[in-house]
């Protein structure tokens, strides 16, 4: 009988192949993972707004290519193998809204996209817990 009687043996395989991730933390930062920054085609976009919905407690993002007014410019970051992720910082939205509680991560996924005039729309859905509870969909925030 061997040590590792019992045991299955996990061998790597190739690449990495990471699920698109979102979060944002108590201490007002938004990270992007290269998986989604790829998946939202996010290079074409060069500042973001930002809305909330309390009800649902979704976060909305409007990706612009065009500088604007009072959005948040963004700075993507250039990872492994030439990839690109996006870490920003959104202090004064998340301090406002109350989103996330002190001293936590809030973890979320892509709800629904949509390109609108050239300007890319995001809602997020927060992960409730690890079986990922879905948001009610009547609750979602209309973005004008």
């Amino acid at each position: 009988m061997g040590i590792l009687d019992g045991f299955e043996s996990y061998a790597r395989v190739g690449g990495r192949n990471y699920k698109a991730r979102i979060s944002i933390s108590a201490t007002g930062w938004l990270a992007i993972n290269s998986t989604a920054y790829k998946e939202l085609g996010l290079d074409n976009y060069k500042n973001a707004e930002f809305y909330y919905n309390k009800a649902s407690k979704m976060v909305g993002i409007k990706f612009v290519s065009e500088e604007q007014e009072g959005m948040y410019e963004m700075n993507p970051r250039e990872i492994k193998n030439k990839e690109k992720a996006l870490y920003m910082s959104i202090k004064g939205f998340v301090q406002n809204y109350k989103i996330v509680e002190q001293e936590k991560t809030q973890k979320y996924e892509i709800f629904k996209k949509e390109i609108i005039d050239k300007d890319l729309i995001v809602l997020l859905k927060p992960i409730i817990n690890k079986n990922n509870e879905e948001v009610n969909e009547r609750n979602e925030t209309q973005i004008k």
